[in-house]
This record gives structure tokens, C-alpha cells and sequence, in this order.
């Protein structure tokens, strides 16, 4: 393709050579067979840069292509903007669609049985929630792709499980609204699409399966595909932990017995709903009708049973662990002391209860689909309830896994929360660079891995390693076009006191963020490595700042989404985020100014993950801070950087508020990552002087 097609197709075209590089290199990997990773400075024109000549490849060779990312922002981006102008530069017929998980969608059946059937017990629910069943009501009847996205307000996520797709309780072919499926609908029209976007959690959820039934099946989640193309590649180690890792919580267990009946709301109730529901449903002699009663009774019993002593084994859980803590707690579960310690010997009873009532029950719900199954092969409310009786079983097999704690390549933690009485343990894979190996690149070749931050100082050996890619794979740099060293200025007090003083540094840090923001009437991103320091620094300065005209917006007081758009529109905006704030946001303009970085963006050495695999690294006689802890810290830092120059056009500030980064051996790593030379090293009062 002539890149000068691409100033009839964008308005205000530049030519950038690194765009064009980028397109050579990713051209001459697929014709080579080759998997390829690329850095792309921010203004690269990336997406483009991939998009052009892998359809162009797959087009000409009659594949199909998949492009994973890791924000809804890149999705929207590649749908509404970058792919519909690569149609018009290829002038090739394609198409392409967005694939987002199951649970996205309506289920007709169930939207039937539950909410025109009206088969719901709303007794306990809030005026709110009343509201939506009624909205749902008639949008349930009208809609045509009956994607929850269409839905004007955030779905209560209780009622939305009721009626969403899945597959646990699929009837598939025997379904009566099969043919109105918006879920199958969606598959259709994925199979023939020449060009798939998902996020990073739905391409693994679709490779485990592959790789539990055939790599090269035709149809899984996602279709068969033939080239892969991760953006946002330096998100896909984390997210591929979070997909194999096993998780059972307080919360999960409640909301799956809950779809019998809720014990919260129904104390009263005798025969649970939906088996009462289930019985009327059975054609039966009255002989037949008082045995299928009793056996229910016998459920009933076993579900009560199996809630109470569930609730007491996560309840003893998380009291042995959080103690007097009020807050959150992540703590490492080491297999001699969970199995032998004799402070953890009632939560071990209590364990063994748990796994003996969840059988009974087990065993309960058998008993009676055994009796009533034959001759009721067509029974929704039957298949619904064996679909539950599977849930159990899974939640129980994950429950007896990961409490065995005997998988040396698993970290195994407990998560407690104090305000929400939950408490979940998890086991997550540590080596991902395995699974990824013997999944997926033993499989194919043709994978692209881009991002703006994937190198450490011009280096790929630690993705590389990380992810599990060959020394040789292909690799390219491809610079900024920006003129960061005119368009940014950094700036680094020397004269805060040192982080590790907790008190000190909190407090001078306040009054000199508080003095910065006023001179530049906000305008910026406060971006923050905990929760903790984020809600001593905005109580410290919020009242003052709510008498200027600065507008203070808060992570976690609205949905990321409603945060950034309003960034966006109103006047001298501020806000104070933590970890999703460093990366994925794209502000140009006069609204994003200033970009404040509080702490250098070190993991946390108490996190499981990050303690498990700091201890691997030391057992092999490797410095884990250096090849671990530093360089994932220094990405997130290039993401953190990246959120202020979006454009050409854009100028401002960088303020680095941590003085490690000057006193440390390793700060020159950091400084080295920074796109601009222009950096000011100044005493604070001199940087409120100078600052525009």
C-alpha cells in the first residue's frame, strides 16, 4: 500500500516515518512467520501502523485475524475510528466485530421465565432495583442485539444474573427461543468475521478451552484464528494470571446458592422458590408428587445446612486473619501452616464441615433429579436446576484444589475485607512464560505484541522472559514523533524528605501539591500507588481546594468511565487516581496540563504474587529487584508519563514528588525513561516560582 493513500482517508495527515517503519516491520514478520514485539512511542499512529498491513496479509492469504486489548477505550478506538479508515486505505471488502464475554448478553429464556413470568421474589428488593425490572421489562422485548451496554444505567448485577447468558445454564439446541439467541446471533456473524476484537481475559478464556479440546478447533469462544495482534502486550502477563487463576470467596458461594433462594431476604419461606416452581412444572401421579416433596424438603434441609456452615467457615476465615484490621488484608497461605498450625485448627474443622456439607447437598440434589428426570428431557426448570447441581460441584472441586495447597508453581493467598464480610482464597499460577509456551506459541507464530511501554531502557529481555517469547524473537523500537523535549518539562524537588518517612512526607508533600495545583488551576492527573496515601493527601487539601474554582475529582467515587468524561468538560479539573489512572486514558488539550506522580510505581513486597515470585527469583540466584521489581516499575512509571503528551499539539508538566529517584542507584533507570531532557531538579519553593 502507498502510505500517501493515507492523507485521503485522514484528516490532517501527517507522514510519520515511524508509522511507516512499524508497518514494515510487522509486514515482513508475517511474511517471514515470525512473532514480532514492538515499542511504539505514543503519536507512532499504531493502530494503523498494524492494522494496515496484517488485513492486508490476511486478506491476500485468507485468514483471520485476532486483535486483543486491554481497555474499552482501545476497543471503542479500533471500532468507531482506526478500523473503518483502514477499510477505505485497503479498499478491500472485510469485516470485523467486537466479541465481548457471554455474560454481556440477555438470555430470552430466562428473561421469560423470570421477568415476564414474573417468577422473581421482589420482596426485598430496593425501589432502584423495582425500577429496572420494569425498564427491563419492555427493553427485554424490543431490543435487537440485547447487549446490557444498550441498557441506560449500570444493571444491578443481581438481577442481570438472573437473565444473562451463560453457559451453565445453556440449553442449547432444545432451547424453545434458540433461534431468537442474541448470544448465538453474535456467533454467527463472529464465524464469518475476517477481523475479531476481544479483550485480553476473553482470548485466554477462549485458549484454555482450546487447549483442553483442540488448538486448531474451528469454534470455540473465538473462532479458529491464524494471527494475533496484543495491544496493550505489557497488561497480558497479569491478565493472563488473574484467567488461570482458582478463586472461592464468601460472595461467590452466596450468590450461587442464592439462585435457589435468597436466605436474607426469604427467612420465612418454607419450599424454596425456584424448586417450588420446579415441582409444579413435573407431570406427576399424587404418589409421585409426595416423594418428589419430601426429596425437596431434603434439599431444602442440605441448602440451609450447606449456607450456614459455608458462612461460618468464611466468617472464621477472615476474623483468624484480619483480627482488629478494618480495612483489606492479602496475605501469603504457605501449605505447612494451613495444614498443621494450631492457631488454624477450628478453621481447619470448620473446612472439613464446609467440604462434608457441600457433598450432602451434592448428593441431595442427585437424589431427586435422578428420581424426576426421565421423560422430562424438555423441562427448562428441570435442565436449570442440574445446571445448579453443576455449579455446586465446581465451586466444590475448586474449593478442595486450592485447599490442598500442593502446587509448588501456585502462590496461594487469602483475601479478607472487613467492611464487606468477605473473605476469598485464591491460588494464581506464577509461571505464566510456561503456560503461555505450551498453550500458545507452540501453536502459532504469527503474534504481535505493541505497546507504548514494553522496553526497559531500550531493552525487551524483560517482557520477553516474562511472557515466555524465544531470545530471538523479533523486535523493533519505534520512537516518538513528538518533540518531547519542547513540549514537556519535568520537574523533581530536592528538598522533600525521603518517602519511607510516612508522616513527614504525607504532610509536606499536602502542602506543596495543594500550593501546585492553585498555580496552575489545576489541570492535572495526581496519580497515587495506594489508597491509603491518596485518602490522607485529597482529606488533607479538599476543603481548601472546594473554595477555588478547582474542580476535585476522586477514584472510586464514580465509575473510571463517568471520571474521565467528566474531566473532560468541566472547568480546572483535578483528580486524585490510583493504579487504572496510569495507563489507557487519552486527554489532549487544555484539560490535561500536569501530570503529578507522587511515588515511584514499585509493586507492593507484601503482595503474594509479587512475594512468591521475588522468592523464585532468589532460590535462582537472581537480584529480583533488579530483574523484577525495578523493571515493572519503571513501565508503569512510562505509562504514568504517557497519560500527558497525546498530541502534537499537547505541552505541560511532569512533577516527580519522590526523591528516590535523585538519591538511588536506580533512579538513573528512571530518569532514562523519561522522553524529555528538558528536567528541572529545584527546590520546591523555586518550582512553584517557575511553573506556569
Amino acid at each position: 500500500m502507498d502510505i500517501s493513500e493515507l492523507s485521503h482517508h485522514i484528516p490532517n495527515f501527517e507522514y510519520r516515518k515511524e508509522q511507516v517503519d512499524m508497518m514494515n516491520a510487522i509486514r515482513e514478520s508475517l511474511e517471514a512467520d515470525r512473532k514480532i514485539v514492538i515499542e511504539a512511542g505514543t503519536g507512532t499512529g499504531k493502530t494503523l501502523a498494524y492494522l494496515i498491513p496484517t488485513l492486508e496479509w490476511a486478506i491476500e492469504n485468507k485468514k483471520k485475524v485476532i486483535c486483543t486489548t486491554n481497555t474499552i477505550n482501545l476497543q471503542e478506538q479500533l471500532l468507531l475510528k482506526d478500523l473503518p479508515i483502514a477499510k477505505k486505505i485497503i479498499n478491500q471488502n472485510f469485516s470485523y466485530l467486537l466479541v465481548k464475554g457471554r455474560n454481556n448478553y440477555l438470555c430470552k429464556r430466562l428473561f421469560h421465565n423470570f421477568i415476564l413470568g414474573n417468577s422473581i421474589d421482589i420482596s426485598g428488593f430496593s425501589s432502584e432495583q423495582k425500577k429496572q425490572l420494569d425498564y427491563l421489562k419492555s427493553w427485554g422485548k424490543m431490543t435487537e442485539f440485547g447487549d446490557k451496554a444498550e441498557l441506560p444505567f449500570e444493571v444491578d448485577s443481581d438481577i442481570w444474573e438472573m437473565i444473562q447468558s451463560s453457559s451453565e445454564f445453556c440449553q442449547g439446541k432444545r432451547c424453545p427461543f434458540r433461534e431468537e439467541c442474541f448470544y448465538m446471533k453474535n456467533r454467527a456473524l463472529k464465524a464469518s468475521a475476517d477481523l475479531i476484537v476481544c479483550n485480553h481475559h476473553i482470548f485466554f478464556a477462549d485458549l484454555n478451552v482450546r487447549n483442553s479440546v483442540d488448538f486448531d478447533a474451528e469454534y470455540l469462544i473465538l473462532p479458529k484464528y491464524d494471527v494475533v495482534v496484543f495491544d496493550e502486550a505489557h497488561n497480558i502477563e497479569s491478565v493472563a494470571r488473574s484467567y488461570f487463576s482458582l478463586e472461592v470467596s464468601r460472595y461467590s458461594f452466596v450468590r450461587m446458592l442464592n439462585q435457589l433462594q435468597n436466605q436474607e431476604k426469604n427467612k420465612k419461606r418454607k419450599i424454596l422458590p425456584a424448586l417450588e416452581t420446579l415441582l409444579q412444572s413435573l407431570t406427576t401421579e399424587k404418589k409421585q408428587e409426595k416423594e418428589f416433596r419430601q426429596s425437596l424438603q431434603a434439599i431444602e434441609q442440605e441448602h440451609v445446612k450447606c449456607m450456614e456452615i459455608g458462612l461460618d467457615f468464611f466468617e472464621s476465615l477472615a476474623k483468624h486473619f484480619l483480627k482488629n484490621h478494618q480495612g483489606k488484608i492479602s496475605k501469603s497461605l504457605q501449605r505447612d501452616e494451613m495444614l498443621f498450625s494450631p492457631f488454624l485448627s477450628l478453621v481447619r474443622e470448620k473446612k472439613e464441615e464446609f467440604i462434608l456439607a457441600m457433598k450432602a447437598y451434592s448428593i441431595a440434589l442427585d437424589h431427586f433429579y435422578s428420581q424426576v428426570k426421565e421423560g422430562q428431557e424438555q423441562n427448562q426448570y428441570l435442565m436449570d436446576f442440574q445446571n445448579f447441581a453443576f455449579k455446586l460441584k465446581a465451586f466444590l472441586a475448586t474449593f478442595q484444589e486450592i485447599q490442598q495447597f500442593d502446587n509448588d508453581d501456585f502462590v496461594y493467598w487469602i483475601e479478607a475485607n472487613a467492611k464487606y464480610k468477605n473473605a476469598a482464597l485464591v491460588a494464581a499460577p506464577l509461571n505464566i512464560d510456561r503456560i503461555l509456551k505450551d498453550s500458545l506459541f507452540v501453536h502459532l507464530e504469527r503474534l504481535i505484541f505493541t505497546s507504548a511501554t514494553l522496553a526497559v531502557n531500550g531493552d525487551f529481555s524483560y517482557f520477553k522472559i516474562a511472557v515466555g517469547l524465544e531470545e530471538d524473537t523479533s523486535e523493533k523500537m519505534i520512537p516518538s514523533p513528538f518533540f518531547y523535549d519542547d513540549q514537556m518539562t519535568v520537574y523533581i524537588p530536592n528538598d522533600l524528605t525521603d518517602p519511607d518517612k510516612t508522616l513527614d512526607f504525607v504532610e509536606e508533600v499536602s502542602e506543596f501539591l495543594k500550593q501546585l495545583l492553585l498555580k496552575t488551576e489545576g489541570k492535572a492527573f495526581v496519580l497515587f500507588t495506594s489508597y491509603s496515601s491518596l485518602n490522607q493527601i485529597y482529606y488533607s487539601m479538599i476543603e481548601e481546594l472546594q473554595e477555588t474554582d478547582i474542580h476535585v475529582l476522586l477514584h472510586g467515587e464514580k465509575p473510571r468511565s463517568q471520571l474521565i468524561s467528566e474531566f473532560k468538560q468541566v472547568k480546572n479539573p483535578v483528580l486524585f487516581g490510583t493504579s487504572s489512572f496510569w495507563e489507557g486514558v487519552d486527554i489532549q488539550g487544555e484539560q490535561l496540563r500536569n501530570i503529578v506522580i507522587i511515588k515511584l510505581p514499585f509493586l507492593v513486597p507484601s503482595d503474594p504474587v509479587v512475594s512468591a515470585i521475588s522468592a523464585k527469583f532468589e532460590r535462582q540466584k537472581r537480584n529480583p529487584f533488579m530483574e523484577y521489581q525495578l523493571p515493572e516499575a519503571v513501565i508503569k512509571f512510562k505509562q504514568g508519563i504517557g497519560r500527558l503528551i497525546r498530541s502534537k499539539e499537547d505541552y505541560g508538566n511532569i512533577f516527580i514528588l519522590d526523591n528516590r529517584i535523585l538519591k538511588k542507584r536506580y533512579g538513573k533507570v528512571f530518569l532514562d525513561s523519561i522522553p524529555s531532557k528538558n528536567i528541572q531538579i529545584l527546590a520546591k519553593n523555586q518550582i512553584l516560582k517557575v511553573v506556569k
